[in-house]
Order: C-alpha cells, then structure tokens, then sequence
C-alpha cells in the first residue's frame, strides 16, 4: 500500500476531498497519456477530460429524462457513466451544476438547429421565420420531454426560469448576429433597433408564457406580436397588412 503522511491527508481533508478522487485522476491521466502519440500529451489530456464532462452531462440528461431531475441522483449519474463520486466532484462540485450544464447543451442544441435551417439562405423573410419560431416553441410547449414536464412543477420553478432564461438569450443573440441582418420583410429591408437583443429576449420568453397561458391563441397572432415588435422603428412600414 502506497505510504500516505498524516500531512498530505491533513491537505485533503481541508480541500474537502477524499484520497479516492487523486487516484480516479491518477488513473484517467495513465490512460490518457498511454494512447498519446509523443509531443500531444497535453492536448489529448485535455480532450478526455472535455470528453468525461461531455459524457457526464449526456448521462444526466438521460437520467432527468427517464427518471426526473428530482429522482436522480449523482450516485445515479456517476453509476450510468462508470466513474466513482468522487471523479464526478472533480467536474462538477454539486448536481446543480452539472444541472445548468444539462440546460446549456439542450439551449445549444435547438440553437445549432436554427443555425443550420437558415445556414443556406441569403435572403431571409421575416415573417416565415416568425411563424417558424413560434411553431417550434409551441410544439416543445405542448409535447414536453419528462424533463420539461418535472421543470413545470411549482417545486421546480427556478429551474425552469433559469432554462427560459437561457434559452432566450441564446436564441436572441442567434437572431442578432446571424439571422436578421439577412432578413426582409414583404421584400424590403428594414432598420434594426439598438435594443434588438432584449426585444426579441423578451419576444421568447412572451411568446412561451402567452402559449402557457392561453392554448388558444393563434399562431398568427403570436407571430404578428413579434413582427410589430422588430420593426417598431419602421413607421413607413406599418399597416402593411
């Protein structure tokens, strides 16, 4: 047995860690550094260890979706990617961080999938990516993952602002840079608010409650809300209905 001083058991003990996680990570570095081709040690290090957080992130969602967020444990998470708790700490010091870590990749995800659905075209129409948008949220409104139905619990309420909170920043700063400086509406270009990012911030998070609130409310109208509010400093451009 490896000779541990009184000293270096003192040193974790006040880090709050266990000698169990110095040799999880002793032993992923061997693996590392033994299929590392010379001079590419560090590199390769560093994408195992991005690698193990991926996979503990994918882990997670799994088991928020099967299980629920409340009924997963880290146990569980670190049991379903083959790691000790203690590798797990070494990523994420406690669930509600891997939690928002859970949210960022399903936020980077839809993104990516707007991105690539518009990647081909020059010329954009405002209104068809309105009515798009709005498609897209009302089906994940109304065809919840179990994650997203645990998050709408009055337990889970902060969580499931948090996830909102996310989702539409990310998608504004996607319409800002990518999408509406290729957009037109009705054939014409228009100007852009400086405040775009919080109005179509606030556009997201709008249409998701209104959806919430009342089912029956078209798209159409929801998509109209939307268009008045992006070209609400283009008076030459209204009552083009």
């Amino acid at each position: 047995m490896e000779y541990c001083s009184l000293q270096k058991i003192k040193h974790y003990a006040l880090r709050g860690e266990s000698m169990g996680q110095e040799t999880d990570e002793i032993e992923e570095q061997k693996r590392v550094r033994k299929h590392a081709p010379y001079g590419s040690k560090s590199h390769v290090r560093s994408d195992a260890k991005a690698s193990r957080r991926e996979s503990i992130v994918r882990a997670a969602r799994e088991l928020y979706n099967e299980k629920g967020l409340e009924h997963t444990s880290i146990k569980d998470i670190a049991n379903r990617v083959g790691v000790t708790r203690s590798l797990f700490y070494h990523y994420f010091p406690n669930k509600q961080s891997v939690t928002a870590a859970v949210f960022d990749m399903y936020t980077d995800e839809l993104t990516e999938d707007a991105r690539i659905r518009y990647e081909s075209l020059e010329v954009i129409d405002l209104e068809r990516l309105g009515a798009s948008a709005v498609t897209n949220i009302r089906n994940r409104i109304e065809n919840p993952s179990s994650l997203r139905r645990a998050l709408y619990s009055n337990e889970a309420a902060g969580l499931y602002i948090d996830l909102l909170d996310r989702t539409a920043d990310k998608m504004a700063t996607l319409f800002v840079n990518e999408l509406l400086p290729r957009c037109v509406y009705r054939g014409a270009s228009f100007e852009v608010p400086e405040d775009i990012h919080e109005r179509i911030y606030m556009l997201y998070a709008g249409t998701v409650g209104l959806i919430h609130a009342q089912r029956g409310l078209s798209n159409q109208a929801l998509v109209s809300i939307g268009v008045g509010a992006v070209l609400s400093t283009n008076p030459s451009l209204h009552g083009c209905g």
